[in-house]
């Protein structure tokens, strides 16, 4: 804006131009709020750190009346206030944007704040995410990273307020400074302070509280001492046990709430959900479906697998490093535990471990064989999809196979009763490519049988930071996994000993396709052919069938391992 000269343009001037260098930085700092709100409006809201910017800018340009000017003959004490005024203000604005873009986007993905120690971490996934398997060079380069953003973040700062500095010079006034009064008293009225992103971010411990969990669970191996058994429920009376049986589990990725919160979601997936229910019904199943809130959400399956397997809440990775340590130094309890320390075989099925092998499985949960993708124990040689190559079919197949063999005779499951978990990964993020169901499981071989069949793969206009067809290849990658077991319990899964088959998400997709304040929610169903057992999960509070779930509040997840115990050694 150009002043031409008189007074009213130069009383406009020096009151708009502060007016949009500060619309300027709210809008820079205001990440966090957006994400959190998803309202456009609130970016352009004046924050306490906003209008502290502009007022640091304002110190820098000696604006002390209509002439001040500090660009020529500036005593040495004015530049030294002008350039410590500049640089408290470009380190505000860096710190500012840094932690709020981190929170922002973490709020977006994971429905989280943003906690430096718990985040930190992280960037060595990223880095494997990125390039693929470097080793330690992934822990070298990530102190590096975090120095080179925080040196980008604060340079590009003073590329911002150099300018804006500039342009204050020439503009500003003593009247300018009029426009910090109205600016703080909205910045105090919407009540969204950077620095409490900030303090938030820095000061999580992420501390895990372990509780004792437990009944009839022996402690470290070898030792004879229980740990503190967990009190059932009152409503829950004695049944046929769980662990009389073989169990089951499928964890579907990303299968959240969403699916029955939202009724355009449920509209696609409501024939894959029917058909399911129909499967078990046909296999003379009662199914009880709940709601349970997952420690994640958008990712993060490993934490929430732990939760589940556990009873511990899990929602970090500095948590899920201490329970690792734990566990190996005196052992902790675990279900699979339970279960293989009761005589069973346990399996554990990871197509999506590809980074490293998995010696958590035994160390942390006693699972006694684990399939998976980085030992190359799927034999794959088809295409890639979406996350990881490897087909839910494809991966569940593979087990069926193992445990026909392990339960040969002369096998190391040979007269022994099975728990299967399967961590189905063809739904991931970004739903990108879906993979055709196919009806002959025999015809699945190494997996070539998907390049010959490439004209079925379902393919959307989807990638890791978005799309435009998220919804449509979502339901589509559930709708696969949900076919995709309910086809094995149709043709393989043998059904004569009364199984235990129990269904369940590990944790909400992201946003947008979990709804802007939506819950932590996953759904669960647990099937079975044993009326008391069914019975007693609906007195817990589950609801019949599995097109319908209970509404929040729900329990968390890191109840069912206790419940699982309090319905089945009563």
């Amino acid at each position: 804006m150009k002043v031409t000269g008189g007074s009213d343009d130069r009383t406009v001037a020096a009151v708009l131009v502060p007016v949009l260098c500060l619309l300027v930085f709210s809008v820079l700092v205001n990440t966090s709020i957006f994400a959190r709100t998803g309202r456009f409006l609130l970016l352009a809201a004046p924050t306490i750190e906003s209008v502290l910017i502009l007022a640091l800018v304002l110190v820098s340009t000696g604006t002390r009346g209509e002439t001040a000017d500090l660009r020529n003959g500036s005593s040495p004490r004015h530049r030294w206030v002008s350039r410590a005024a500049i640089g408290g203000a470009a380190l505000l604005l860096a710190t500012a944007v840094l932690f709020s873009a981190a929170d922002g986007m973490i709020q977006y993905i994971w429905g989280r704040p943003f906690l430096l120690r718990v985040d930190a971490p992280m960037m060595r996934g990223l880095l494997w995410l990125v390039f693929g398997e470097i080793g330690e060079l992934a822990d070298r380069l990530v102190p590096w990273i975090i120095g080179l953003i925080v040196l980008s973040g604060a340079a590009l700062s003073l590329v911002v307020l150099l300018p804006v500095q500039r342009v204050l010079r020439r503009r500003a006034t003593r009247i300018s400074w009029v426009v910090l009064v109205p600016a703080l008293a909205v910045a105090l009225a919407v009540g969204h302070p950077v620095t409490a992103v900030v303090v938030q971010a820095l000061g999580a411990t992420g501390e895990l509280e372990f509780r004792d969990i437990g009944a009839g669970v022996t402690g470290a191996v070898g030792s004879n001492e229980p740990v503190e058994a967990v009190a059932p429920s009152e409503a829950v009376e004695p049944v046929v046990s769980l662990f009389d049986r073989d169990i089951h589990l499928f964890a579907v990725e990303a299968y959240g709430y969403a699916v029955f919160s939202r009724s355009d979601l449920f509209g696609m997936l409501q024939s894959d959900l029917q058909e399911l229910s129909d499967t078990f019904r046909a296999e003379g199943y009662l199914v009880a479906s709940t709601v349970m809130d997952s420690p994640v959400r958008g990712g993060f399956s490993w934490l929430a697998e732990t939760t589940l397997l556990t009873g511990q809440v899990v929602d970090s990775q500095p948590r899920f490093e201490q329970l690792a340590e734990r566990a190996r130094e005196s052992g902790i309890p675990s279900f699979s535990r339970t279960l293989h320390e009761a005589g069973y075989y346990t399996l554990m099925v990871k197509p999506g471990t590809v980074h490293g092998s998995w010696p958590e499985g035994w160390d942390i949960f006693r699972f006694e064989r684990s399939l998976v993708a980085y030992d190359g124990d799927f034999n794959y040689r088809g295409p890639w999809f979406s996350y990881v190559a490897i087909t839910d079919q494809h991966a569940i197949w593979t087990a069926h196979n193992y445990l026909q063999s392990a339960r040969a005779p002369g096998g190391a499951a040979e007269g022994r009763l099975v728990f299967g978990y399967y961590q189905l990964v063809s739904s991931h993020t970004p739903f990108n490519r879906v993979p055709p169901y196919i009806p002959n499981w025999e015809d699945l071989g190494d997996g070539s049988v998907y390049n010959q069949r490439a004209d079925q793969i379902l393919t959307f206009n989807n990638t890791w930071g978005g799309g435009t067809q998220l919804d449509e290849g979502y339901s589509a990658a559930i709708g696969y996994s949900l076919r995709t077991i309910s086809g094995y319990l149709q043709k393989h899964l043998s059904h004569e000993a009364n199984p235990v088959i129990i269904v369940l998400g590990d944790h909400q997709a992201q946003r947008p396709i979990r709804e802007q304040d939506a819950g932590p929610g996953v759904p669960i169903h647990i099937a079975t052919r044993d009326p008391a057992i069914y019975e007693a999960f609906l007195r817990e509070g589950f609801v019949p069938g599995m097109l319908s779930v209970p509404e929040p509040p729900h329990r968390h997840l890191a109840e069912l391992y206790p419940l699982l115990l309090a319905v089945a050694l009563r």
